[in-house]
């Protein structure tokens, strides 16, 4: 019985270094798999950070060409802009020499590459250069016609849309040569220097119903544009201005085919309506000054009936305001009246203007813009590239 109890004993000791053996071997083979795949996890970490590392690298990169190449792309954008609306004849080439003279320009006249740019693509738009031209002869228009613009812009301070439409206007519309512009410039300065009407005032008023005077009268653009300083300086606006001279010119030239009341109020006034509308024709200047003087000096208790009655209810009270001191209207036919006396006006307002801090630091920041633009340019194929491997 002691000699089987210590055989299994025996056996138990033996059974227990096998598997005692087996739990050391199964140890160490769990410590090496625990470090394998340490590893393996720790080099997954390191490319993961060495990903991370490039993924930055490669935004920051990205980040840099967007902001080098923004000022590049958004000139280009513009560009497309100005390339729909032109035509030469070697479309490409045309184009990019323009993009290359706004530029130019704006190192010149205190308006962004941007501003420029809208005001090449007004004149594209309104179809001021011919196309049949050749490309060089076209450049040299567009180049000029911006240039024109922009120094109205500038000189009387208002936007480059503004200053577009209203070279427009006068060049497109009325069909003025680049000398009659500047004369007509020349005029609206000198007016405003000496009236209580603003530059851009005369020039709101001549753009709304500047036409419609010049369509139905033989009045000079000086004239129309002292009478609308005149306007201008007895309305609360250049809107109200605009429609009293509307309705005050368009009552001087009805004649016979006015109403029967209009017709009775100017024989009040000692004129037959149809010799007015013949004299608006040959001498309008004096035909106007001979009806506000006739104004001025009816009965003052006609004077508000016959003014309803001659020019309409709506546009009384300028009117009046006008023929309460006919020597202020007077003397704005006077300002215009010898073209020595308004030469270069406009050039040399441009030339204060422009002359300005703060046009030298437009200036100033537009060589800095088209610096910027001529870096972007040539990065811009990198950033593309850039972008489509993402």
């Amino acid at each position: 019985m002691d000699m089987k109890i210590a055989m299994i004993f025996e056996a138990i000791d033996h059974a227990s270094g096998k598997m005692d053996a087996m739990m050391r071997t199964s140890e160490q083979f769990g410590a090496q798999q625990r470090s394998a795949a340490r590893a393996q996890m720790q080099h997954h970490k390191d490319a993961r950070h060495a990903l991370a590392a490039e993924a930055v690298e490669v935004a920051g990169l990205g980040y840099s060409l967007l902001s080098l190449t923004n000022a590049a792309s958004a000139f280009e954008t513009q560009m497309a802009g100005v390339n729909k609306v032109t035509q030469f004849h070697d479309q490409e080439q045309a184009v990019s020499a323009l993009g290359d003279r706004i530029l130019s320009l704006s190192n010149d006249i205190p308006m962004t590459a941007a501003e420029i740019a809208t005001l090449i693509e007004a004149a594209g738009q309104a179809g001021l250069v011919d196309s049949g031209l050749n490309d060089e002869e076209q450049l040299e228009a567009y180049t000029r016609f911006a240039q024109l613009s922009g120094q109205i812009g500038t000189a009387f301070d208002i936007s480059a849309m503004q200053a577009g439409e209203t070279a427009t206007l006068w060049m497109k519309t009325w069909g003025l040569a680049e000398a009659q512009v500047l004369d007509l410039a020349d005029a609206t300065n000198h007016l405003s220097n000496n009236l209580s009407a603003s530059a851009p005032q005369i020039l709101d008023i001549l753009q709304r119903q500047g036409g419609f005077v010049r369509a139905t009268t033989g009045m000079a653009e000086a004239e129309i544009a002292a009478l609308s300083a005149s306007f201008a300086a007895a309305s609360p606006n250049a809107e109200i201005a605009a429609t009293s001279m509307k309705n005050f010119v368009s009552a001087m030239t009805e004649g016979a085919s006015a109403p029967q009341a209009q017709i009775d109020a100017f024989e009040a006034l000692g004129f037959s309506a149809s010799e007015l509308a013949v004299r608006m024709q040959n001498d309008a200047k004096g035909a106007i000054l001979d009806v506000f003087a006739a104004v001025e000096n009816a009965p003052d208790e006609l004077r508000s009936s016959l003014l309803s009655k001659a020019f309409g209810q709506e546009s009384i009270g300028a009117i009046a305001t006008l023929a309460a001191n006919t020597q202020a209207l007077a003397y704005s036919f006077e300002l215009i009246e010898d073209p020595a006396d308004r030469a270069n006006s406009f050039l040399d307002e441009y030339m204060v203007q422009a002359g300005t801090s703060a046009a030298q630091q437009e200036r100033f920041e537009n060589g800095l813009k088209e610096l910027q633009i001529s870096i972007g340019t040539g990065l811009i194929p990198v950033l593309i590239e850039l972008m489509e491997a993402f």
